[in-house]
């Protein structure tokens, strides 16, 4: 075991924020004391955090962060015994070269946290190269790390494929903080009070308007699925313009970016939350558990090295996790109430059992490093 406050988490992006690396790596470090050390600039009105937090000065090459003193970065970590590394962001994959040269000098214990595989984001060769080499040095680096922790099953299963030993490996789900959850509990009346009545399925939508996360998936299961239906898009991004332009005459509403408490109201008010992705790099959800905790059923396709399909998939579901499906999926949704009912109650089900807080900080107590 390795003493309280001794080691030091590296990431990307500045802790708590909003995507489920910072927001993981944050619940490990509200647990164990952990310090954070990170490459992106500081937001504005970032939240006190009582852990420690410590800037990497760094460079911005097209959307990603790299550490680019490197001698600020070698002195932060040689001050600690252990090093807890988040994965894929190519950033980490600089900061795992560095620390595992340094490893043997200052007698660093080094582990992984594997969130998700890289995944082309264009179709050319280059892309493809570049993502299996990253991929591969990941790989390489895990086999020389201490252990190993993912977020689900799925990701297990590839990593052992991959030539990692499954002795090294822990799952630990994504979570929702401790105080998000009591938010979520707070805002779990409104869903009580929704009728399970659907003459219009009402679906909501929530994230990033990029490429990469396929509204117009949604959008078009909709309209060939032969029901009534509204689409509810909460979320901003490079193609919030695009996509309120195009859906301008259809039964589609574009909120913005909401509060917390605003995106829980319009949440309780729908039938199914939908979140498609069509790469890999997303293999895990937060906003599939806040609608699973308001007992809201979440449909992900079934990717391969995406564990997004078992997150949200529940007993009563019967949706293969494939794209020509979900038009059907949506029309026994809105033709069958009794089969929503079981969904809401079992989504609900599956959060307490296997995602709440209370489980995770159980999971958490069983890791090497807590």
């Amino acid at each position: 075991m390795i003493p309280h406050r001794s080691g030091l988490q590296i990431l990307s992006h500045c802790p708590p924020g909003f995507g489920g690396v910072e927001r993981v790596a944050h619940s490990i470090s509200c647990s164990n004391g952990y310090a954070v050390c990170f490459f992106q600039p500081v937001p504005r009105n970032t939240p006190t955090t009582p852990y420690k937090k410590i800037h990497i000065k760094s460079i911005k090459l097209f959307r990603y962060y790299f550490p680019f003193d490197i001698i600020q970065f070698i002195n932060v970590c040689s001050g600690y015994k252990h090093i807890h590394i988040h994965l894929p962001s190519p950033g980490a994959l600089l900061a795992c070269l560095l620390i595992f040269l340094l490893k043997p000098i200052f007698g660093l214990n080094v582990s992984l946290h594997w969130h998700a595989f890289l995944g082309p984001k264009q179709k050319s060769l280059f892309s493809r190269f570049f993502v299996n080499l990253t991929n591969l040095f990941f790989t390489c680096f895990a086999r020389l790390s201490s252990f190993v922790v993912t977020t689900s099953p799925t990701l297990k299963s590839e990593l052992v494929f991959s030539g990692i030993s499954e002795s090294k490996l822990f799952i630990l789900p994504c979570n929702i903080d401790e105080n998000y959850e009591k938010q979520l509990v707070s805002s779990y009346h409104l869903r009580e009070k929704f009728s399970v009545s659907t003459s219009v399925l009402h679906v909501v939508f929530v994230g990033r308007l990029e490429s990469y996360k396929r509204l117009d998936w949604v959008v078009d299961s909709l309209k060939n699925s032969n029901i009534s239906w509204k689409l509810h898009v909460i979320g901003a991004g490079a193609l919030y313009s695009h996509y309120s332009s195009l859906y301008a005459d259809e039964p589609v509403v574009f909120y913005g970016l909401l509060t917390d408490s605003a995106k829980y109201k319009i949440m309780s008010c729908c039938h199914c939350l939908v979140l498609l992705s069509d790469s890999c790099n997303e293999a895990f959800g937060i906003v599939q558990l806040e609608a699973m905790a308001l007992a809201i059923p979440s449909i992900s396709l079934n990717i391969p090295r995406s564990g997004m399909y078992w997150v949200s998939k529940t007993h009563s579901m019967e949706w293969s996790g494939n794209l020509n499906d979900l038009p059907f999926l949506f029309n026994q949704l809105y033709k069958d109430p009794e089969l929503l009912k079981f969904l809401y109650a079992e989504s609900r089900l599956r959060y307490i059992n296997t995602f709440s807080y209370r489980n995770w900080i159980y999971s958490f107590n069983h890791l090497p490093f807590s």
